[in-house]
């Protein structure tokens, strides 16, 4: 008898307790835009996920402006892990404590760095008054573009202090003519013919070069 009033009182205890769970339960919306942190453009191919104990209970897809929003049940006071993630960005997490009086939805913006290449770019570099550059590999460059087709480059020249300004457009011509001949991908690039100065030291060679520059992770050469 004792034994059956005991596991009487046990099966209506863990009923108490998840009633009492359930009622603190409730379905919470979570949106937000994921965006690039130093342009603040929208990231389309994102992947936003939740976090519970380091564990991952639901993931969404950021629209194609960079939009996102879930839908979830939660508890009062509990804390979870809005992860954001994307090709090429570093991984970013934001804190949510899920308020016991709080509102039924939660603005998380998502904000991700863009990584470029993690080595070094060989140097392009010109001799004095040589109108073609010294060989180096194109490879980086290409691929940097290949797998990012949103991003434009701006191709810059700083020449020697006693180069003439009308080298730097040769030179800009002729660099253009051989990207073209190794299949450049050229709507994302972008040439500055404004004659700029390198500064020398004395104790290193003073070599006219040619810098890509990341001008755009938007795609706005493409709309030119």
């Amino acid at each position: 008898m004792r034994t059956t009033l005991f596991f009487l009182f046990l099966v209506f205890s863990t009923s108490l307790l998840l009633g009492q769970q359930n009622s603190d339960k409730r379905t919470v919306i979570i949106h937000g835009m994921v965006k690039e942190l130093n342009t603040m453009t929208p990231i389309t191919e994102a992947s936003i996920s939740v976090l519970r104990d380091a564990k991952i209970i639901k993931t969404v897809q950021a629209d194609d402006k960079g939009n996102y929003v879930l839908s979830m049940d939660v508890l009062e006071g509990e804390q979870l892990i809005i992860k954001g993630s994307a090709k090429h960005h570093s991984d970013s997490k934001n804190l949510l404590i899920v308020e016991s009086t709080g509102p039924e939805d939660y603005l998380v913006d998502i904000e991700l760095v863009y990584q470029t290449v993690s080595q070094t770019p060989p140097r392009i570099l010109f001799e004095r008054n040589d109108i073609e550059h010294i060989p180096f590999d194109l490879t980086m460059y290409r691929q940097l573009l290949e797998d990012n087709p949103k991003i434009c480059l701006e191709i810059e020249l700083y020449s020697h202090p006693e180069e003439k300004e009308k080298l730097t457009k040769k030179r800009l011509i002729q660099f253009e003519k051989f990207l073209i001949e190794q299949n450049f991908p050229m709507n994302q690039v972008d040439f500055n013919f404004t004659h700029h100065i390198r500064r020398c030291d004395e104790n290193e060679p003073c070599l006219t070069e040619l810098f890509f520059e990341i001008s755009s992770l938007d795609g706005h050469c493409l709309q030119e």
